[in-house]
């Protein structure tokens, strides 16, 4: 009898000590993958006016407007420091991250790259001949746009000016049109991938996790028929399943596989 309740004893530590360690790696497994979710969201967000994230983005080719305010050599662009917001190794400690979605960042990683890179020649060219910058910006603020278009302006320029303007224009081309783009092209709709992306996965992690919750449930349930079948505490097989099913639900919402209150991403 005494080798019969020590053979039970060890049995339920055994199955116990087991499923205690899996529950603890799941538990910090999903906090961890949730919390790196956010600080890439986080991250995402802060790079999103680089990105036109609050207009439709850039076409083609620059409209009059966007032609005018890149023409001006004083034009304001900060940098971005991209370099530590993007960074992959974020997802080196994430698991199952879709190779899609690697390719994703590590493309919006590179235009961002390629945006610092012609910030920093158009702050060279622009600061290399202050004389020159000055001129252009004055004429263009003595330009009546209403009543006069870019070609015109531009036309007008002395052939220093217009190739200075030139270079500026086509910067502004390829930041905007080529690097930066719109939801279905260039940077943009990489950020727009990675946050459609990143909102699915944060919204899946507060859906109960069946997989989690199917095994507690078995778990509790073999352990409790293998103690009733030796102590006979219960000879009501449905009050098993009933306290075996709220001891899962209670473990569940501690590991957080059941999320009973309404987050905020």
């Amino acid at each position: 009898m005494i080798q019969d309740n020590l053979n039970i004893i060890i049995f339920i530590v055994t199955v116990f000590g087991f499923y205690f360690a899996y529950f603890q790696w799941f538990k910090i497994n999903r906090e961890k993958k949730i919390h790196l979710l956010k600080l890439l969201k986080v991250q995402l967000d802060c790079l999103g006016p680089w990105v036109g994230s609050t207009g439709g983005g850039y076409g083609d080719n620059l409209t009059k407007s966007q032609k005018i305010d890149n023409a001006n050599p004083f034009k304001v662009i900060y940098t971005t420091g991209s370099s530590p917001l993007i960074d992959s190794t974020l997802l080196e400690q994430m698991s199952e991250v879709p190779e899609r979605i690697i390719g994703e960042i590590n493309q919006l990683h590179y235009d961002f790259k390629r945006i610092e890179s012609i910030q920093s020649y158009r702050n060279l060219l622009t600061s290399s001949d202050i004389k020159l910058s000055t001129s252009v910006r004055k004429k263009s603020e003595a330009c009546d746009w209403n009543t006069t278009t870019f070609e015109n302006f531009f036309t007008s320029l002395p052939p220093k000016e217009k190739d200075f303007v030139a270079i500026l224009v086509s910067y502004g081309k390829a930041l905007h049109c080529d690097v930066i783009g719109n939801v279905n092209h260039g940077a943009r709709q990489h950020w727009e991938e990675i946050q459609k992306w990143i909102r699915g996965e944060i919204a899946s992690y507060k859906k109960p996790q069946h997989p989690f919750i199917v095994l507690t449930f078995v778990i509790f349930s073999l352990v409790l028929f293998v103690v009733n079948s030796f102590w006979k505490f219960s000879n009501d097989i449905f009050s098993i399943a009933l306290l075996s099913l709220l001891l899962t639900a209670l473990v569940s919402i501690s590991a957080r596989a059941i999320i009973i209150n309404n987050e905020r991403s």
